[in-house]
């Protein structure tokens, strides 16, 4: 039988609303477990999920009448091992984020904290100078350091990763952040507006292998970070030579003096044009 065949006679037993209901749902729940999966760093595994239930659910709609059967219950069993894996593999993610979700309503499941005062341009300036300053202070010493600024939002499970602060940018206390016997000194400060909002979180490491070989674990974190979030930016000091990296959508700018840091501060912070961003980053 070919396959126009299969097709024409896989319609002619298509149930118009019941059906359509069925594969709504099925999307849903799909979209639902992508989502889920990537947003929580495992995009390999959603989809992996997403195939092998797009497979079933095809050859179940295009088996013959004799066939259906079989192919049904692969599917529920396939639909059935996700859902237990992701209950298996998230579920301390699963029981934060909806421990989260009834306590803080919709949105909490991917994103972290949206509320924050309009800043002027000076205002802005004035912190984007403060970061510059911590930034110089600790190259001159070989501080390490790794600082990520946020436009918009964050995921909460790289807050929570670290020790929450929400204190007013200042050079002096990134600085201290990142004295090298200080408890938070290894992590990520992550800074939204004019606040420090966590310190001594974890990021994701890139396993990009065309990096350079001078990047360590603080460069790694970075770059894998601007691979998932593109519109964050990282800036990096090396506690190994005291360079300065400025990191943003899988690209990066190394021995960068203030003048550019500041550029691509301003340009994290939202306030540059695209011409500019695309002359500064590149395409």
């Amino acid at each position: 039988m070919s396959f126009v065949v299969y097709i024409v006679n896989a319609f002619k037993h298509f149930d118009f609303l019941v059906d359509t209901i069925k594969i709504l749902v099925l999307v849903g729940v799909l979209m639902f477990i992508y989502c889920y999966s990537a947003n929580h760093n495992n995009k390999f595994f959603a989809t992996v999920c997403i195939l092998t239930t797009v497979v079933a659910f095809g050859m179940t709609f295009l088996a013959t009448e004799s066939d259906k059967t079989f192919w049904k219950i692969l599917i529920i069993f396939v639909f059935g091992l996700q859902v237990v894996a992701h209950l298996v593999f998230f579920r301390i993610e699963l029981r934060r984020d909806l421990f989260k979700a009834g306590a803080k309503g919709h949105g909490a499941f991917f994103v972290g904290e949206s509320k924050h005062d309009v800043l002027s341009q000076e205002e802005i300036d004035a912190d984007i100078s403060q970061i510059v300053k911590a930034c110089q202070n600790m190259s001159k010493t070989d501080t390490g350091a790794l600082i990520v600024v946020v436009k918009d939002d964050i995921y909460d499970y790289i807050l929570e990763s670290g020790t929450q602060i929400n204190a007013k940018i200042t050079s002096e206390l990134l600085e201290t952040i990142f004295y090298p016997k200080s408890p938070l000194h290894d992590g990520a400060v992550i800074i939204k507006g004019d606040r420090i909002l966590a310190a001594g979180c974890y990021l994701p490491l890139s396993q990009d292998t065309t990096l350079p070989r001078e990047f360590g674990t603080r460069h790694r974190a970075a770059y894998g970070l601007t691979e998932a979030h593109p519109s964050l930016t990282a800036i990096v000091v090396s506690e190994e030579s005291g360079i300065i990296t400025a990191m943003y959508d899988k690209h990066y700018k190394r021995y960068i003096d203030s003048a550019a840091l500041t550029q691509a501060l301003k340009i994290g912070y939202g306030l540059t044009q695209d011409s500019e961003k695309k002359v500064f980053w590149g395409d």
